[in-house]
């Protein structure tokens, strides 16, 4: 039998290692081709849920560009809001700030909402614009403050916002310009046919009060006194030679809520804790002096306040008074009225009103 030697089997074996590496490369590249003809749309689709995934970041929320095709609305008039389609998957909400005397009927593509709950986000779909109609009897032209958001599915925080602003007046302001108010009427007294310009009008601000929560077993103990807060947009100008006039308005009743939010419902059960809310409003010119209230609230409780810091021009503080059950259902009326000095029109610094329970 011939030997053969370590030489001689070598080059075989290199021969049948470069023929294994050829059929290797060939079959790969046989299999990448199939893959690529049967599975193109989902190679698409990862490298872009890659692209995506690499570049969002949660903590950067990015702005919504939205137009409105009206400036200013009159009341009953509606508008459009729309912005650029998003390229990837996800709703968009809507939601808009407690204004007085506001109402907001909301439609897009398959909802129709009317009379939407302010300060609740609705959800509206994957959108790009979205109609509104605003219902104001308001007695002064009202900015109301609105935001809109887009969640990627299954997000918990937004990954693009836009807040902005809708004007609107009511058509029965006569002359009145974007820039000037009316005075607020009373519930005590009948508004005027034609409501008087003020002589100097000035940006509005707010004073709320923190709640006040009142035992109606104990009447005569006085809960601690409010704080307050300041919301200033614009510092007011006091007038020396102008005149001072409050006006107490009766905003609602309601309830609060643990965050101590209040929710106007227009009627509570008797047997529920309640939150009633009332305005004091300098409809005048001039800051006015210290002031007090005193309140009657269902079920007979009463509150008198400690003294309250003078009001400017156009400023206005919110009131707003918690109380417990009503155990005499016979004794509903809720009565506010305040004191101060140098008051031109006392006509208007109380209101009574009769609350409506429910069963």
């Amino acid at each position: 039998m011939e030997n053969v030697t370590p030489q001689q089997k070598e080059p075989v074996m290199k021969g049948l290692a470069l023929a294994g590496l050829v059929a290797i490369i060939i079959f790969l590249a046989w299999i990448s081709i199939q893959i690529v003809q049967i599975f193109p749309a989902a190679l698409n689709s990862l490298a872009s849920l890659a692209n995506s995934v690499y570049n969002y970041n949660p903590a950067l929320v990015k702005d919504i560009a939205v137009k409105n095709d009206k400036s200013i609305l009159m009341n009953g008039e509606s508008t459009t809001l729309s912005w650029p389609a998003h390229q990837i998957p996800g709703t968009y909400t809507f939601s808009y700030e407690c204004t007085t005397d506001i109402n907001i009927s909301l439609s897009a593509k398959d909802k129709d909402l009317k009379n939407i709950t302010c300060g609740e986000s609705y959800e509206l779909g994957n959108i790009e614009s979205l109609n509104l109609v605003v219902d104001s009897k308001a007695t002064k032209i009202v900015s109301i403050p609105y935001s809109i958001s887009f969640f990627r599915t299954n997000a918990a925080n937004p990954t693009s916002n836009h807040k902005g602003t809708i004007t609107v007046t009511n058509s029965t302001l006569s002359g009145v310009g974007q820039d000037e108010e009316v005075s607020t009427a009373t519930s005590s007294e009948p508004v005027p046919e034609e409501p008087t310009p003020l002589p100097e009008v000035l940006p509005e601000t707010e004073v709320e009060t923190k709640p006040v929560s009142i035992t109606p077993t104990k009447p005569t103990v006085r809960p601690t006194a409010p704080q307050t807060a300041t919301y200033i947009y614009q510092v007011p100008t006091s007038n020396p030679k102008g005149t001072v006039d409050l006006a107490v308005t009766y905003l609602g009743i309601g309830t609060l809520n643990s965050k101590q939010i209040f929710t106007k419902t227009n009627q509570i059960k008797g047997s529920a804790n309640g939150a009633i809310q009332y305005s004091v409003h300098n409809i005048g010119t001039k800051t006015s002096d210290s002031w007090t209230y005193t309140a009657t609230l269902p079920g007979g409780a009463k509150y008198t306040s400690k003294v309250e810091a003078p009001l400017k021009p156009n400023e206005r503080a919110i009131i707003t008074l918690q109380f417990g059950s009503i155990k005499d259902t016979s004794n509903i009326d809720a009565k506010f009225s305040i004191t101060t000095k140098t008051d031109e029109n006392d006509n208007n610094n109380s209101v009574s009103d009769r609350i409506k329970l429910s069963t």
